[in-house]
């Protein structure tokens, strides 16, 4: 059974190469490694596991990770798609036992844990087991499933036209997972950890960037009434709070950067309420 694993890739050409390292070292062997060079500056065409066959590479231009990772998945022929980011390491039993558990569990996709890791050596695991079965209303919250640790059928993803959205800046793989999530459950795999790279600044602390994106989940989901009606009222409050305070100080065609922008005070401020409650309602819902 051959499973696909799809790798976007736009700088560090040092972390790619642990990664495809953690690839090659697969206990599982019935693998396709598909990296996708995103316009990097970075020649990577000597990197010695492209001479196994089993790993090929692709380059185009830049378009962002989701756009890479879209492209992958076209590529892709595997019963199964596994992501990669390309500065994070799997286990070498990751693909043996992640298909074998879907394979007999029938899930459409599923996730494991991981450890935050960091080049000075110190690590801290992410426990994401209570992230299982029916996520659509996890997913508005604190859903903390990293990229690198899901797989999923690709049948599933072709029938009904399931792609990352590339005019993200942030939250890609969010939105790849609520479209997921609307039609079936997830799957849990215990006893396997993955590892995720931590380095630089946190795009996760850009209040800017975090507003933005709640604005655009709530521009694309307000026109779904199913998906609205299944949000809990005040994680729905505050999407919506998102998206006109959005609306009101930046318009609609602001071009948002993952760096910190001049007005960070004002950004804090105005992504303070939104906020505060979604970290209310993610306890109410628990």
């Amino acid at each position: 059974m051959l499973i696909s694993i799809v790798v976007p890739f736009y700088e560090g050409k040092s972390w790619l190469i642990d990664a495809l390292k953690s690839v090659y070292e697969q206990t599982y062997k019935d693998i396709e490694v598909i990296v996708i060079d995103d316009g990097s500056n970075e020649d990577i065409s000597d990197i010695s596991y492209f001479s196994d066959p089993r790993f090929v590479w692709k380059r185009k231009n830049n378009g962002g990770a989701a756009s890479a990772r879209n492209l992958g998945m076209q590529m892709s022929n595997g019963k199964y798609i596994a992501f990669l980011d390309s500065d994070d390491i799997w286990h070498k039993n990751k693909i043996e036992i992640q298909s074998k558990y879907m394979e007999e569990s029938g899930c459409e996709w599923s996730h494991h844990s991981y450890y935050k890791f960091w080049d000075s050596g110190k690590k801290s695991l992410v426990d994401t087991s209570s992230h299982k079965g029916k996520v659509n209303k996890q997913i508005f919250t604190s859903f903390r499933v990293q990229t690198s640790t899901v797989m999923v059928s690709r049948k599933i993803i072709e029938e009904n036209g399931i792609l990352f959205p590339v005019d993200y800046k942030r939250g890609q793989d969010g939105q790849f997972y609520r479209k997921l999530s609307l039609i079936t459950e997830l799957g849990y795999v215990e006893d396997l950890v993955g590892y995720f790279r931590m380095r630089g600044e946190n795009v996760g602390f850009n209040p800017r960037v975090l507003l933005h994106n709640k604005y655009q989940i709530w521009r694309d989901i307000k026109v779904e009434p199913e998906q609205v009606k299944a949000i809990p009222h005040l994680t729905k409050a505050a999407y919506s709070v998102s998206y006109h305070l959005w609306r009101l100080v930046y318009g609609e065609n602001l071009q948002v950067s993952k760096e910190r922008s001049s007005g960070y005070m004002l950004d804090g401020f105005l992504y303070l309420l939104p906020y505060v409650m979604l970290k209310l309602s993610s306890k109410i819902n628990k």
